[in-house]
């Protein structure tokens, strides 16, 4: 494919370099001006951070109160859209408790660096299980297919739990003691996963009872 005319440039590694970190470059400058102009306007608006914002909701209520649900939702049916709609398993909220000493702007910023590396890392072991050689031109490319990925943008704009979500099922691949755990700790932060328990379970006894133990530690 190299030798058809227009793409013969690809040959060469170095113009691969260049276009990759300029690709990298020009998406960390489009995607980090997009959040901060979001960030700017009132939360119903920009809607910046406004799924992490019900986490953060759901833990202080925990800490307050024992439950992170509404009392809205545990009375009668709701609407699925709108503001304080905490949907997940307890687990979760849990884990977001001691952020509630943080004031919550700062906290939305931390929770998107976090989950941008979390998308990185999984973009980064989908390579590894793909069996791509460890490279400089290989992390450029995969910083630049993540920034430019739009569920990536609306990850880090809304402040969802995808990125995190992204990184515990790459982590199915990495080996059968972490695909057991990842399995287990990514069931317990949102159910949608829990259809991949078989695939778990399938790469042997240690991912079965690293998800068995995993699952347990969680819930007690």
């Amino acid at each position: 494919m190299l030798s058809l005319p227009g793409l013969r440039v690809f040959a060469s590694a170095r113009f691969r370099l260049a276009v990759a970190g300029l690709l990298l470059a020009l998406g960390i400058v489009a995607v980090g001006a997009y959040l901060v102009a979001r960030a700017g306007q009132p939360l119903a608006v920009g809607q910046f951070g406004i799924d992490f914002a019900d986490y953060r909701a759901a833990a202080e209520r925990l800490a307050d109160t024992g439950s992170p649900y509404a009392p809205d939702m545990l009375a009668a049916p709701i609407d699925a859209q709108g503001l304080d709609r905490y949907r997940y398993p307890p687990p979760f909220a849990q884990l977001l408790v001691p952020l509630t000493g943080i004031s919550l702007g700062a906290t939305t910023w931390l929770w998107l660096l976090a989950q941008a590396a979390c998308l990185l890392a999984a973009a980064w072991l989908a390579g590894e299980a793909a069996a791509l050689p460890r490279s400089l031109e290989r992390a450029l490319w995969t910083g630049a297919a993540t920034a430019w990925f739009l569920p990536v943008l609306d990850t880090l704009w809304k402040g969802n739990v995808s990125g995190l979500q992204a990184l515990l099922v790459a982590l199915l691949f990495a080996g059968s003691a972490a695909s057991g755990a990842a399995m287990a700790a990514n069931g317990l932060l949102k159910l949608t996963p829990v259809v991949l328990v078989p695939l778990a379970l399938l790469r042997g006894r240690r991912s079965a009872a690293t998800l068995l133990i995993g699952a347990l530690a969680i819930v007690v």
